[in-house]
């Protein structure tokens, strides 16, 4: 370890060497210690200046130094993983079960550990559980940065009702949005409500491509309603008989989905 770098650190974070004594749970002796290179922390207590004084362990451990001043230091690495991501992560794993899994499980982990390389390719934790919230959700009910359950939510989320950046369901709500249902900024399905909507059935959005289209730049097989003529977004009151009709005849379609009948009948109060 640097000695001259835990000193430096430590007086830019404004303690003295009895006060980060008492933040990370030592004597300061074993702090003067550590300073004047007489000893070295444990891996434990190694994570905790790395976490209270912001830096990384490798910015403290450095090799180079250490080779200067001859000091040889047996690191077990694995201990050092296993040390770090017992303090960097949090689990909860509540006692009842049901279909074999737990009723709540709560497993992710936190703090700088989470914005590490080495994290997000190989240690994201995984919570499954009939309530799953983690790193990695699997459930019934999960929340997660990849969220795979019946109501799903997360940054990937995939499921029967999925809410997400990147969103995958039977009805499906995202930035991204792929399902029967889908809304979106991009919103790909059978039905799809978004900035750009792209449906077998119904599509309504600014650009909507589908059998029946309504949107401002609109492409439709069966139905289309372009909004925008001559540079200006026009009122769907103001569209002709036929259009008028197509749209309402969607409306008694039982199988479009709620949030695309208050957007269509919302266009129809003139």
């Amino acid at each position: 370890m640097n000695i001259n770098k835990l000193r430096e650190e430590r007086k830019k974070k404004g303690y003295s060497q009895e006060e980060f004594a008492n933040l990370i749970g030592v004597s300061r002796q074993a702090v003067s210690k550590w300073e004047s290179g007489q000893s070295l922390p444990e891996v434990d207590k190694l994570i905790l200046i790395s976490n209270k004084l912001d830096v990384s362990i490798d910015y403290l451990m450095d090799n180079e130094y250490m080779e200067e001043q001859n000091v040889k230091v047996k690191f077990d690495y694995e201990d050092f993983l296993n040390q770090e991501k017992k303090f960097n992560t949090y689990e909860y794993k509540s006692k009842t079960e049901l279909f074999g899994m737990p009723l709540i499980h709560i497993n992710f982990s936190k703090g700088r550990i989470m914005f590490r390389r080495s994290i997000i390719l190989r240690d994201l934790q995984t919570a499954k559980g009939i309530i799953a919230i983690g790193d990695r959700a699997i459930g019934i009910m999960t929340v997660g940065l990849f969220s795979i359950g019946f109501i799903s939510l997360g940054l990937f989320s995939l499921g029967l009702v999925t809410l997400g950046v990147f969103s995958l369901g039977l009805l499906s709500y995202g930035m991204i949005a792929i399902g029967y249902s889908s809304i979106g900024i991009i919103a790909i399905g059978w039905h799809a409500l978004g900035v750009v909507a792209l449906a077998k059935d119904v599509a309504v959005g600014v650009v909507a491509v589908a059998d029946n289209a309504i949107g401002v730049a609109s492409s439709g097989a069966s139905l289309d309603v372009m909004l925008g003529k001559n540079n200006e977004i026009q009122s769907l009151c103001t569209m002709n008989d036929e259009a008028i009709k197509g749209v309402q005849g969607l409306l008694v379609d039982k199988n479009l989905p709620f949030m695309i009948k208050v957007v269509l009948k919302s266009m129809l109060k003139c």
